[in-house]
C-alpha cells in the first residue's frame, strides 16, 4: 500500500516538472523554427516573417499529420528517469542542431 502513497505523492510532481522543463524546449523549437524560416522560406518565397505562436502551430500540426512523434524510440526502449533524460534532450539536441546546420548553410546563401 505505501507504494501507491508515494505514486500518488511524487506522480504529479514529475509530472509538473517534466512539463517545466519541457515547455521553454517547444519555445526554443519554435524559435529555430523562425529563425530557419526567417533564413531560407522569407526571402526566396517573399513572404513574411514567421512569429512564433505561428511556430508552434505549423510544427503540431506538421507532427500530428505526418506522426513524426518525438517518444518514438525502434530498440532498446528504457524505463524510468533514462527515457525521460532521453525525451528531454532529445527536445533540445534536434532543434540545436537544426539551428546549428542552417546557421552554417545561411552563411553561404
Amino acid at each position: 500500500m505505501k507504494d501507491w502513497k508515494i505514486i500518488a505523492f511524487f506522480g504529479p510532481m514529475i509530472f509538473l516538472g517534466f512539463i517545466a522543463m519541457a515547455a521553454p524546449a517547444v519555445l526554443f523549437a519554435a524559435w529555430v523554427e523562425v529563425q530557419l524560416w526567417g533564413w531560407f522560406i522569407s526571402p526566396f518565397f517573399g513572404v513574411r516573417e514567421l512569429t512564433i505562436p505561428y511556430a508552434l502551430g505549423i510544427s503540431m500540426t506538421v507532427s500530428l499529420m505526418f506522426g513524426f512523434y518525438l517518444f518514438a524510440r525502434d530498440e532498446g526502449e528504457e524505463e524510468g528517469w533514462s527515457k525521460a533524460v532521453f525525451i528531454l534532450s532529445r527536445m533540445y539536441v534536434a532543434p540545436l542542431f537544426a539551428w546549428g546546420f542552417g546557421w552554417v548553410i545561411f552563411q553561404f546563401v
